[in-house]
C-alpha cells in the first residue's frame, strides 16, 4: 500500500521543520510555503487540481479522477508531471 497525502505532508514538514523550531527555521519554512504556493499557482489548471484535490482535500487518486472524470491512470500521470514542474520552478 502506498502512502497516504496526510503522511506525506507530515513527513514533509518533519524534514521541512527539522528539530529545531528556532526563527530562522520558521522563516525558512514559512518562505518555502509562499514559494510553493506561488509555484502551484503557475501550474496549468487541471495539473492544480490534481495537486489541490490530493494533497488539499485528501481524496484519492481514483476519487480525484472521478471528480475530474479521467482513468487513475491518467490522474497519476497529470500528477506526476505538477511534481515535475514544481521541482523544476522551486529549484529556479
Amino acid at each position: 500500500m502506498g502512502v497516504s497525502p496526510r503522511e506525506e505532508k507530515q513527513k514533509l514538514v518533519r524534514f521541512l521543520c527539522g528539530s529545531d523550531d528556532d526563527a530562522l527555521e520558521l522563516t525558512r519554512l514559512k518562505e518555502l510555503k509562499e514559494a510553493v504556493v506561488k509555484a502551484i499557482d503557475k501550474l496549468p489548471e487541471k495539473q492544480r487540481l490534481v495537486i489541490s484535490l490530493y494533497y488539499l482535500k485528501e481524496l484519492t487518486m481514483e476519487e480525484t479522477g472521478k471528480i475530474l472524470g479521467v482513468t487513475l491512470s491518467r490522474v497519476s500521470q497529470i500528477h506526476t508531471l505538477a511534481i515535475t514542474c514544481l521541482r523544476h520552478m522551486l529549484q529556479k
